[in-house]
């Protein structure tokens, strides 16, 4: 009676390690069908598209075609002279096509100008109609002073686009920015005043 039982029990063992080997054996003889179960799984959860997203390396925002094509224009408005040495600036910022002034406040924020070396030089912000964004008056001592000064100093303006957060900067030599007064209908500018140029006799204007 023992032995029968040991024997079913052998039996039963041996029938057991048979199945797995046989499970084995198959499960090493189809990888690709049990790797596959599982990427179609993961696909499903994650499906294949055939977009791409490109990671630009610069990362600023491209401006309005008015602020892209502008430049810092300047020009005298008051010229020093023995007895008065202080001179005057007007600076604006220009559109490249029609050099008319930029309207930075119909799409920028936090506007700043800046006038380097300060020391000698103040800044007046100006109200949206004037012609000009900003008067800089030179007021060193000496007329050669201002001169040196406005020869080695740079005008700059900072804003933040309305629409992207995005902070630009432009800078210039104030020597490169400067134009003639006459380029422009400044016809309250004592440079225009002093030939008699008037709305009414605009004359090289």
């Amino acid at each position: 009676m023992n032995d029968s039982r040991v024997n079913r029990l052998h039996e039963g063992r041996g029938q057991a390690l048979i199945i797995l080997i046989g499970l084995m054996v198959s499960l090493s003889c189809k990888p690709n069908d049990f790797t596959g179960a599982s990427d179609k799984s993961k696909d499903e959860d994650h499906p294949k598209t055939d977009a791409t997203i490109e990671v630009s390396e610069d990362d600023s925002v491209i401006a309005p075609e008015n602020i892209t094509g502008s430049y810092l224009a300047c020009a005298v408005r008051k010229a020093p002279s023995e007895t008065e040495p202080s001179m005057q600036l007007g600076c604006r910022l220009s559109e490249d096509t029609n050099h008319r002034k930029v309207d930075l406040e119909a799409f920028a924020d936090d506007i700043q100008w800046s006038f380097r070396p300060s020391e000698h030089s103040r800044i007046s912000i100006l109200e949206q109609e004037n012609i000009w964004h900003i008067h800089v008056d030179l007021m060193a001592s000496t007329a050669n002073l201002n001169q040196d000064i406005l020869q080695n100093s740079t005008v700059s303006v900072s804003y933040r686009l309305k629409d992207s957060q995005q902070t630009i900067t432009q800078e210039s030599l104030t020597a490169d920015t400067l134009r003639p007064i006459d380029d422009f209908n400044d016809f309250e500018a004592p440079a225009v005043l002093e030939q008699g140029i008037t709305p009414e006799q605009p004359g090289p204007l």
